[in-house]
């Protein structure tokens, strides 16, 4: 039998690269059904180093914290993030980008026509550029952000936001920004510049300076709109901006002040920190909101139908410790009996029929 060494090489060749093109990342193939995962940080520093990658479609598995490790944003203003991110409600922690001669600075340095991000959360990120800064996001030139928001600080020249430098001709939605954002001219607690561009449902709360057109939520805005839209004066230490609606931070913070957030949906978007140790008393979005214990209420009468219910009430409440945010109830009525709780009864049965 005849055999090829040539045509053998090439294939293991070919199966080489296939496996390693795949390997790259921790699964998917970057398409619209089988995104590329992005489950640890080297599948981060993968995609920023991989440019044929700007247009795939991606999503992040689990939380990332990159523990000060310095990296490159995804994105130039020649060749922009044209594909979709799907932070899929997680987030990204302590990120430092630190190159103060560069434009287009930020998570991702600049996000094109048809490029998403969606869902993704930055938190303590220290964030500096030249101009085109923001903590998310440098510039959007013709992209969309969703459910986004940042903390942490940003620093810059021109155009320097706490979520994104410059919006141009693209969507910001849903979302908010409490870095702390520093530069010279166009800055912004939530965007730095807005040209032609569109933010709405969001807000910022982060202290903000500059030199000129600085404003609490938008440095400046030719052509933008801006609706439903709010920032906070006193953190800010900004009381005009080219967009928005400034409020004071008791307005802002829960149980949040008539007029301050209207047509905001707290239903399925947006979560109320009622205590205060979520976002500081700022609305969270309920994509990023952990599950944490929670103290039940034993001074509220609720009534609540028997079944599954009682049973889930005995598993949240064992003795005198709530273990996690359960119905508030001190007494349940069915068919016209009463129970009342007992935590002198043995967990989990904690729901006894009142005398």
């Amino acid at each position: 039998m005849k055999i090829d060494v040539g045509m053998v090489m090439l294939g293991m060749v070919v199966s080489l690269l296939s496996a390693g093109a795949y390997a790259a990342y921790s699964g998917g193939s970057g398409t619209v059904g089988d995104p590329y995962q992005i489950g640890t940080v080297p599948d981060w520093v993968t995609l920023a180093d991989e440019s044929g990658d700007w247009d795939k479609q991606f999503i992040l598995m689990n939380d990332l914290d990159f523990d000060g490790t310095d990296v490159k944003p995804i994105g130039t203003s020649s060749l922009p993030f044209t594909g979709f991110f799907n932070g899929d409600g997680h987030a990204m922690r302590n990120v430092l980008i630190n190159v103060p001669a560069l434009n287009s600075i930020g998570l991702f340095g600049c996000l094109g026509t048809g490029g998403e991000i969606r869902g993704l959360g930055v938190e303590a990120v220290s964030v500096t550029g030249d101009s085109f800064v923001g903590g998310l996001a440098g510039c959007i030139d013709g992209g969309t952000v969703t459910l986004c928001y940042a903390t942490g600080a940003v620093v810059g020249d021109w155009f320097v936001g706490g979520l994104v430098g410059q919006n141009k001709s693209g969507t910001v939605t849903l979302c908010y920004a409490t870095c702390s954002v520093a530069g010279n001219g166009d800055i912004g607690g939530l965007v730095g510049r807005i040209d032609s561009g569109t933010c709405t449902f969001c807000y910022a709360a982060g202290a903000v300076s500059g030199s000129e057109y600085v404003g609490g939520f938008a440095g400046y805005n030719y052509n933008g709109t801006v609706s439903s839209c709010y920032w906070d004066m006193g953190v800010s230490g900004q009381t005009t901006s080219n967009g928005g609606a400034g409020r004071t931070t008791a307005e802002m913070t829960y149980p949040y002040a008539a007029g301050t957030y209207e047509g905001w949906n707290f239903a399925t978007v947006w979560a109320e920190d009622v205590d205060g140790n979520l976002n500081g008393g700022y609305p969270c979005l309920r994509d990023n909101v952990p599950s944490l214990p929670h103290p039940a209420d034993m001074n509220r009468d609720f009534r609540v139908v028997m079944g599954e219910a009682i049973g889930y009430l005995t598993g949240w409440q064992q003795g005198g410790n709530p273990m996690a945010y359960a119905i508030r109830a001190a007494y349940l009525w069915q068919n016209g009996e009463q129970y009342a709780y007992d935590p002198g009864e043995t967990p989990p049965i904690c729901w006894v029929l009142a005398p």
